[in-house]
């Protein structure tokens, strides 16, 4: 009699345990839609809990949760990480907004759990604090990206000299070219698809804000006229994808001085020499030290030297001591040289 009883009790315990288990679980996100500003910086938290029966929260009392950005990657990143431990089952996440507009989808998911998902809106902003026809938004704020964007940026130009890539329009090959296309292709995302393509041999860091050409400005990011930026620029054909050297001189870059020991990696020295047939404009691309070759110097240049057939010219890496020493005067980097403008940064970089 007492044995029925216990198997009795048994199998009522079993049942019990048994449908806890059949019971649905839920994840709660709070809250389920956030709107950021699309400039790079602003975040905010966000908590998940995971309802579940009790008796699964015995047999499951940290459950493991994974993310993913099933849709908009180029306009959230999503920290700590992309997979967690979930304690008294609620965790807090950061969203963070990039640097362009658009819709984006994150996916949580536990288990056997039914997806969650949070949907964040991120809308862009045309503020331009500092006047410089520059959208605030477009500019690499964090150390850390101004660092990845200078590395990627000198290793591109440099990459030109012993190999054109093919991913470099021939209509641009000219000397503001060289700069037009390393800075489309540092601000991109370099994946492991990106490298190989590019034949590079080692990790390329990337920008986080954003990732060419989902930028705030598309894929147009060089200035054509002055003034502060308006959201109506773009339209107004104000950018281009490409601009020649006194452009890019006048409108894209920000003069540091004639002083080479303040120069940084990515800084660009300007030549401007009036009447001379293949080049009245040069400029050239600061790499300090080369990426590919060890040489062990610390003011190597790149630059894409013209000739008189259009497109024909070819990508030089030099450095500024043989350059002072240049047997045409005009193209020393040395401040009695009156063709000379010295050194500037990139606005990107501001």
């Amino acid at each position: 009699m007492r044995r029925k009883l216990f198997v009795s009790i048994y199998l009522v315990l079993l049942g019990i345990l048994g449908i806890s288990f059949l019971l649905p679980s839920k994840i709660v996100i709070e809250p389920d839609r956030i709107d950021l500003p699309a400039d790079g910086i602003s975040r905010t938290p966000v908590r998940l809990q995971v309802q579940m029966p009790v008796v699964r929260r015995i047999f499951f009392p940290h459950p493991k949760i994974t993310t993913q950005v099933i849709q908009g990657a180029d306009f959230v990143n999503l920290f700590p990480t992309d997979e967690v431990r979930l304690r008294d089952h609620g965790v807090s996440y950061f969203v963070k907004s990039r640097a362009a507009e658009g819709e984006a989808v994150i996916r949580f998911k536990v288990h056997n759990t039914p997806a969650g998902e949070l949907r964040v809106f991120t809308h862009t902003v045309n503020s331009d604090s500092n006047q410089d026809g520059f959208p605030d938004s477009f500019q690499l704020t964090s150390f850390t990206d101004r660092e990845n964007f200078r590395h990627a940026f000198a290793f591109i130009a440099d990459l030109q000299v012993s190999r054109t890539s093919p991913e470099w329009p021939v209509g641009e090959h000219h000397a503001a070219g060289l700069v037009c296309f390393a800075v489309r292709e540092a601000l991109r995302g370099h994946s492991e698809t990106w490298q190989r393509r590019f034949g590079a041999s080692m990790a390329v860091p990337s920008v986080e804000k954003y990732s060419f050409p989902m930028t705030p400005l598309g894929e147009k990011i060089f200035r054509t006229q002055g003034g502060a930026y308006l959201p109506t620029d773009l339209a107004n054909g104000f950018f281009s994808d490409c601009v020649n050297v006194a452009t890019m001189r006048e409108f894209n870059v920000t003069f540091t001085g004639r002083d080479r020991s303040r120069a940084q990696k990515g800084d660009l020295l300007f030549f401007s020499i009036p009447g001379a047939l293949n080049f009245p404009d040069l400029v050239m691309i600061f790499l300090k030290d080369s990426s590919i070759q060890s040489s062990g110097y610390q003011d190597n240049v790149v630059y894409y030297r013209e000739s008189a057939q259009a497109g024909e010219g070819t990508v030089i890496e030099s450095r500024l001591g043989l350059l002072e020493r240049d047997p045409d005067p005009r193209l020393r980097p040395i401040e009695s040289n009156k063709f000379f403008l010295g050194f500037f940064r990139l606005k990107v970089l501001y």
